[in-house]
């Protein structure tokens, strides 16, 4: 019994560490879904996944380096958006955290970076190479249909125009001094062709005259 015992414990601890190796492989749609469910507001979507797919082709485990030869430097870039490692210090983030597969940090850390920078130099230090968006037109139309409506999902507030008291007697009671002006108008129209129909008939009575 303890042989199965331990057997089953080594197993789900080499099962563990596969999948902490391993990391996790996202798509598009799949990234998006998460960064969503994550309040990820709707205009940022489809840039995060577009670095991400930049950065480490949508891999949560992804580590890149890069020569700088002019700095003499080599920089190492970890975790699904490409981090470099002098920036993990600035989001109180270790190694092994961006590395995993809870993106949720890394998503903390990465919004809280470009609200408190510029967002192009921001972007163009994410990733051994410049953040290429023709990379992305292939599927960042297929983004919206592939997400199922959240109703928690915060969006902009309606305004609503609220009627006072008393409004709609207003309302009404302007109808119906409207309609007695037009009455009155209308019968103003009338007796003045009416007066002309009369000057008109005295007119030729006067030009004819009975002998």
């Amino acid at each position: 019994m303890r042989t199965l015992v331990s057997v089953i414990a080594f197993s789900a601890l080499l099962a563990a560490l596969a999948a902490s190796v391993g990391g996790r492989t996202f798509t598009a749609q799949e990234l998006a879904k998460e960064l969503r469910e994550l309040r990820v507001s709707e205009w940022e979507i489809p840039t995060l996944v577009c670095v991400a797919y930049n950065a480490s082709e949508l891999q949560t485990n992804r580590t890149s380096t890069l020569r700088m030869t002019n700095i003499r430097q080599t920089m190492v870039y970890v975790g699904l958006f490409g981090f470099p490692v002098e920036w993990l210090v600035k989001c109180d983030l270790k190694k092994e955290q961006v590395l995993d597969d809870n993106i949720e940090n890394d998503v903390n850390c990465l919004l809280s970076y470009l609200q408190t920078s510029d967002r192009r130099s921001a972007l163009h230090q994410l990733t051994p190479g410049e953040v290429d968006l023709d990379k992305c037109l292939d599927w960042w139309d297929q983004l919206p249909p592939s997400i199922d409506p959240d109703p928690t999902t915060w969006r902009p507030p309606t305004v609503q125009l609220s009627e006072s008291p008393g409004t709609n007697y207003w309302q009404t009671v302007s109808l119906y001094i409207l309609d007695a002006v037009l009455v009155v108008i209308a019968y103003f129209i009338y007796m003045l062709i009416q007066v002309q129909k009369r000057n008109c008939s005295v007119d030729t009575i006067s030009n004819f005259p009975l002998v």
